[in-house]
């Protein structure tokens, strides 16, 4: 990447991070908060300017990584509660004020039957803003992505013996990496679509491949939710490489060709079957279970060795079919993009429904900025360490000198707020 775009190697963190929450977004969300003060909530001498919003997102950001019991215990006077930084940046009143008066659309301009109206215009620019490099990793996952929420809506999902049971459900193109390429907010059941729903929702992820790359360069992986013969066949005509985990019913009649489960489970650990038609492939292994994978492009050869405990030996080596290989390196990275979201997922509470994906966004350009900005420098910075920096940033107040009077050791401020004129040095770790 670093070859390709060579201008994003001296950015800081700051700077990285802007390049997906842009100013654009900024703006408007600067312009909708004032006019639903003006208009829905008849405050006309209410005013925001886009620093105080930065330091609103700032304060979101860092309830992530520095928690306590409620919103208003970071401006406590206790000083076992208290965040001085908080409650330097921006009054309790105020925070509370812009809170409620947040909006990132015009409510007077959604659109009829749009669940998602609210937060549609962030979400739209976000995406806009993650594909902006174009779509450069090779291997590429699709699947759900959870955000947290408790409270009444339509739109809310349960799904039983996930880490993340109750919330909205967003489907998501991300690379095996974790970096995301895009987001979609599901909104239920829809009466009027055809066709299953997880092959809609895989054919819409391949429109966005192909609107930002080109469709032979990636291959796709997903679970057995979205796999079926009739979806790696389709993708299989329009170029696409594509491989999943399968259920029985939805092999075409391939099941009926190989081993059943009750038979496989007999058989020592690295065993397996195949069945291909010269199109898909499909394969059944003996894992910890039997596990059956479909791709239009690959197949059991070449084998691999890794290692299994296997009694009595913890370390046996055990035969693995090449299909099953590339689908634990290319999948799993929405999963790795769900951790690093909830490491340190702000925790501010709020009213809207929309609140939640709202913190999300915020979260998501995080996640992707420091995406890039790892892969441009290694492992020069830890993800805490890359969040903290953006936080300062956004945060730009006058802090006092540090001085090193308990014993522990200061920490400098990041370049983006030491050199903005306002007077900056240093502050404690």
């Amino acid at each position: 990447m670093s070859d390709e775009y060579p201008f994003l190697i001296p950015l800081s963190p700051y700077q990285v991070w802007k390049l997906f929450f842009s100013d654009s977004m900024l703006q408007q969300i600067v312009q909708q908060t004032v006019v639903y003060a003006h208009r829905e909530k008849n405050d006309k001498e209410f005013a925001v300017g886009e620093d105080e919003v930065r330091r609103f997102i700032g304060i979101a950001l860092l309830s992530g990584y520095h928690t306590v019991p409620s919103n208003r215990d970071y401006w406590s006077n206790q000083p076992d509660l208290g965040v001085q930084f908080v409650s330097q940046a921006m009054t309790c009143g105020r925070y509370r004020k812009l809170a409620a008066y947040l909006h990132l659309a015009d409510n007077q301009s959604l659109p009829a039957g749009d669940k998602t109206a609210k937060v549609a215009p962030l979400y739209q620019k976000l995406n806009e803003n993650l594909k902006q490099f174009a779509i450069w990793h090779t291997s590429l996952s699709i699947d759900e992505s959870m955000v947290p929420y408790y409270g009444k809506n339509s739109m809310k999902q349960f799904i039983r013996g996930k880490p993340i049971r109750f919330g909205f459900k967003l489907w998501a193109l991300c690379s095996s990496s974790g970096y995301p390429y895009h987001m979609d907010i599901y909104c239920g059941k829809d009466s009027t679509a055809v066709g299953p729903l997880g092959e809609r929702v895989v054919t819409k992820m391949v429109d966005v491949v192909e609107h930002n790359s080109s469709l032979n360069a990636h291959h796709i992986y997903f679970d057995n939710f979205f796999t079926s013969y009739h979806l790696l066949s389709a993708l299989r005509d329009r170029g696409v490489c594509a491989t999943g985990t399968i259920r029985e019913n939805r092999t075409a009649g391939a099941h009926t060709v190989l081993m059943t489960c009750k038979d496989m489970k007999k058989k020592e650990r690295g065993y397996y079957d195949s069945a291909c038609n010269g199109r898909i492939c499909i394969v059944k292994w003996m894992d910890n279970s039997t596990v059956c994978i479909a791709s239009n492009s690959l197949s059991h050869e070449p084998t691999h060795v890794v290692r299994r405990y296997v009694k009595p030996n913890p370390n046996q080596s055990v035969v693995q079919p090449h299909i099953i290989h590339q689908y634990n390196i290319g999948m799993g990275g929405v999963d790795v993009m769900d951790r690093l979201l909830s490491s340190y997922r702000p925790m501010l509470r709020g009213k809207k429904w929309w609140w939640p994906l709202f913190l999300n966004v915020i979260s998501l350009c995080v996640v992707a900025a420091w995406k890039v900005y790892h892969n441009l420098h290694g492992a020069d910075m830890d993800h805490l360490s890359f969040r903290r920096d953006i936080v300062m940033c956004l945060m730009k107040i006058d802090l006092p000198e540090a001085t090193n009077a308990s014993g522990g050791h200061t920490v400098d401020l990041p370049n983006d707020v030491r050199f903005d004129g306002v007077g900056h040095t240093k502050c404690l770790h």
